[in-house]
C-alpha cells in the first residue's frame, strides 16, 4: 500500500476494514474498531487512512492507520493513533469529516449540528485538542478544508454554507 494507489476501502458494522483492488477483490481485510465504521478518509498521495467508528452509546472513536507499516505479531496495518471525537457528551451520529493535507487539523460534523476540530500530531501521537467550533440547529451535511495562507474550514448544512478561518499551529 504505498502512496498513490488505486485501493477503495470499505468498513462494515463489525469494525471491519476491507482494501479492494480495482476490480473489487478484497486485498485485505483487519478488524479496525469494535464498533460501525461510519467514515473512513484515505489521504491523498500518502499511505494514511483515517477512519471513524461510533455505536451512539460512547463517543466517536477516529483512528489513523499507516497502510505501509505493519505490526509485527499480527501483520494488519499499523495503527498509529486513536482519538475519542466529543460531542458535548451527546450521542448524535457523525455526518461529515474532513481532514487536511498534513493530518494536522480534523473536523468532525455531526447530526446535531456540532462541529468539532481536533488539532494535533495525530501521526506521531503527541495528544491532541478539541474544541467544539460551531453549533447549528440544522445538521452538519459537508465539512471540507481549504489550504494556503490561513486554513478555511466550510461548513455545510441543510440550509447555508458557511466558512470558519482556523489556524494551525504558529499560525496565530
Amino acid at each position: 500500500m504505498s502512496p498513490g494507489t488505486d485501493n477503495i476501502f470499505a468498513g462494515t458494522p463489525d469494525g471491519i476494514i476491507h482494501t479492494l483492488d480495482k476490480s473489487f477483490k478484497s486485498a485485505r481485510s483487519w478488524k479496525a474498531h469494535d464498533a460501525n465504521i461510519s467514515h473512513i478518509k484515505h489521504i491523498e498521495d500518502t499511505s494514511y487512512l483515517l477512519s471513524i467508528a461510533e455505536d451512539l452509546v460512547h463517543e466517536p472513536e477516529l483512528k489513523v492507520w499507516a497502510l505501509d507499516q505493519t505490526e509485527k505479531r499480527t501483520g494488519i496495518p499499523k495503527c498509529l493513533c486513536t482519538v475519542t471525537v466529543q460531542n458535548g457528551r451527546k450521542n448524535f451520529p457523525v455526518s461529515a469529516f474532513a481532514v487536511t493535507s498534513d493530518l494536522a487539523q480534523l473536523a468532525v460534523g455531526f447530526a446535531n449540528g456540532a462541529v468539532t476540530v481536533v488539532r494535533g500530531d495525530l501521526i506521531h501521537d503527541r495528544g491532541t485538542k478539541q474544541r467544539t467550533v460551531s453549533e447549528s440547529e440544522e445538521p452538519i451535511t459537508g465539512l471540507e478544508f481549504r489550504e494556503a495562507n490561513t486554513t478555511a474550514l466550510y461548513i455545510a448544512t441543510t440550509s447555508r454554507i458557511s466558512v470558519l478561518w482556523v489556524s494551525g499551529k504558529g499560525q496565530g
